[in-house]
């Protein structure tokens, strides 16, 4: 479908449940990262016959425990073998489970496929204390060029809303169209800085 649409890939964890935890009994994710890679190799047959790429996004552990860390990401993605697989990272879980956002980015390296932004409080880029420069400087170092999208939650309710735990309304009193061009200015110039 991917094809059909004219879309150039698709992320997220597509690589297993979320949100999830560790099935009840089970200690050790291992059994579970390697049916998801042998599934994924499989998958992946389809994914390079139709000239998309996939990527694996990463994310904290309180919504997955497969994938919380960079390295994960690139030990999964080498031991699928497909260079159609990359990795997508997102500040707002980097900043949860990285010692380092530079070092995360550089640890991707040339694997990264997509980038979300958001602030460690779900709100827009600009609102909260991610340390920006030092994510513009490390993808410049990368000489990455694929999407940066921001990803702010700032309304509770839903399924999502419960799911990701956002139960207070964080755009009250915000022009939600003014804050998107403030935040897409503010990634525009961290991104031109560096």
């Amino acid at each position: 479908m991917l094809r059909y649409m004219g879309a150039r890939g698709l992320g997220g964890i597509i690589y297993g449940c979320w949100p999830r935890r560790l099935p009840a009994g089970a200690t050790e994710r291992r059994t579970f990262v390697d049916c998801s890679i042998e599934s994924m190799k499989e998958v992946m047959k389809a994914v390079e016959d139709c000239g998309v790429l996939f990527n694996v996004e990463v994310v904290n552990h309180f919504e997955q425990y497969m994938m919380n860390t960079a390295a994960e990401a690139v030990e999964y993605v080498r031991r699928v073998g497909s260079p159609n697989l990359r990795i997508l990272l997102d500040s707002f879980h980097m900043n949860i489970e990285e010692d380092s956002f530079h070092e995360a980015i550089r640890t991707a390296g040339g694997l990264l496929g997509h980038f979300h932004v958001g602030e460690t409080n779900r709100r827009a880029p600009g609102r909260g204390r991610i340390p920006w420069g030092e994510i513009a400087t490390a993808l410049k170092e990368i000489d990455y060029d694929g999407p940066v999208v921001m990803e702010p939650f700032l309304k509770p309710g839903g399924e999502l809303g419960r799911d990701i735990s956002v139960f207070r309304d964080l755009a009250e009193g915000i022009d939600l169209d003014s804050e998107a061009r403030r935040a897409l200015q503010f990634i525009r110039d961290k991104l031109r800085a560096a």
